[in-house]
């Protein structure tokens, strides 16, 4: 049976947008609010993230097996960290399959103007929260933190957004607001499934 987590400091520490959360070998966070992004390099030195977590989210280095793991904040956050005798959870694992297995997903759609706007739905359904029509972000990302994300480049995403925007798809203000047109239905499906997985 999973021990339950503990907390080594019981004051959340603070950390700025753009911080690292020290990654303190087998020792894990709890987001308790803002949002982060858990990326690692490949051999070529480009940035390769492996998930978005905000509220509530466990993350730390021993969950991916990577040899490099940073924690980068996108907003400013309060965290925690466990305990390093805490135990992985069956529900933090799954949230951390589902996130692996949704972005690869979108990696892989062929048009970037797809992988786009399924990446900006995918953001909206995990990290926003329902406005009217819609979803709207607590942050937004930079142009280059989506060119990592669905493999592309930062002037090929400044155009694409440029283009929704001008279409009225989406709203780029300080939150975002992502209308949900040609929503992607088996992405919200994997999300559904997903989601009962992890309990």
């Amino acid at each position: 049976m999973a021990r339950p987590a503990t907390v080594l400091d019981t004051a959340p520490q603070m950390f700025k947008r753009s911080a690292r959360i020290p990654v303190r070998g087998s020792h894990w966070w709890r987001i308790h609010a803002g949002v982060v992004r858990t990326i690692t390099w490949n051999y070529e030195g480009a940035v390769v993230p492996l998930g978005f977590w905000g509220q509530g989210s466990i993350v730390g280095a021993a969950v991916a097996l990577v040899d490099h793991y940073d924690i980068q904040c996108l907003t400013p956050v309060m965290a925690v960290p466990l305990d390093s005798q805490y135990q992985l959870t069956a529900r933090v694992s799954a949230a951390h399959l589902q996130q692996a297995q949704q972005l690869l997903y979108i990696l892989h759609s062929r048009r970037v103007d797809c992988r786009l706007m399924q990446f900006l739905q995918w953001l909206g359904m995990n990290l926003g929260y329902p406005v009217g029509q819609g979803w709207r972000l607590p942050f937004r990302p930079t142009h280059q933190e989506i060119a990592e994300t669905i493999g592309s480049t930062r002037v090929t995403i400044t155009r694409l957004l440029h283009q929704l925007v001008e279409e009225e798809q989406l709203v780029w203000s300080k939150q975002p607001h992502i209308l949900p047109v040609n929503c992607d239905r088996q992405l919200i499906q994997l999300q559904g499934r997903m989601t009962s997985l992890g309990g």
